[in-house]
């Protein structure tokens, strides 16, 4: 009778531990989805970015930019300088930041705008961003400078801006010659190493260079 309970004692522990490996399997394999989800709305902006801006090789000179001709072609819009906010249902709209004008011959702004709100919008029904996820694009040199867990901020003029994001501030000194980035984390629930077993959101990063 000892031998057949010590038996069934081993086989449930076996058992245990199968299915904590299956959970421990199944965790990893739902968090590199959530990651190829990061990765394809950043290759979506992207594009759209650079879509949205003149193929040819230029210069500038007095203030404009030219082609291998000397032709005048316009600026492509800076979508680091674009501020965008929520509604309470959820809908993007984004808007120049707070005293900038865009120079006069930039072309493109209102398709800037757009794809930028549809963009956030994409992502926040894409992935569990929570309260404390977002997306965003900006311009850094690091990135290892990730968001902070307290909430994103989607205005670059905010005073708070390079606090939530890690990214620079259009009054950076290297603001101007910093290249793009698009950031993106989101909450993964993963279970308390403690006796309590229950699951707390954890922010997750995502970053890429345009």
């Amino acid at each position: 009778m000892i031998e057949v309970l010590v038996s069934l004692v081993i086989l449930a522990i076996g058992i245990l531990g199968l299915a904590s490996l299956q959970l421990y399997s199944m965790k990893n394999s739902q968090n590199a989805y959530w990651r190829s989800i990061a990765s394809d709305l950043a290759n979506d902006l992207a594009d759209r970015i650079r879509t949205n801006r003149s193929p040819k090789q230029t210069t500038i000179e007095g203030g404009v930019m030219k082609d291998e001709k000397s032709a005048i072609i316009p600026f492509p819009p800076d979508y680091a300088r674009i501020a965008c906010t929520a509604n309470s249902s959820g809908v993007f709209t984004c808007n120049w930041i707070s005293g900038y004008t865009a120079p006069a011959n930039t072309a493109g702004t209102n398709l800037a705008m757009s794809d930028l709100a549809n963009w956030m919008q994409l992502a926040a029904s894409s992935l569990p961003v929570g309260s404390t996820g977002g997306a965003i694009v900006c311009r850094d040199n690091d990135l290892s400078n990730e968001p902070a867990s307290s909430g994103p901020s989607l205005d670059p003029a905010a005073a708070d801006f390079s606090t939530k994001t890690g990214c620079l501030a259009p009054t950076a000194a290297k603001f101007a010659e910093a290249p793009y980035v698009i950031k993106i984390w989101w909450q993964e629930q993963e279970v308390n190493a403690t006796s309590d077993g229950k699951s707390t959101a954890v922010l997750q990063y995502f970053a890429t260079p345009i």
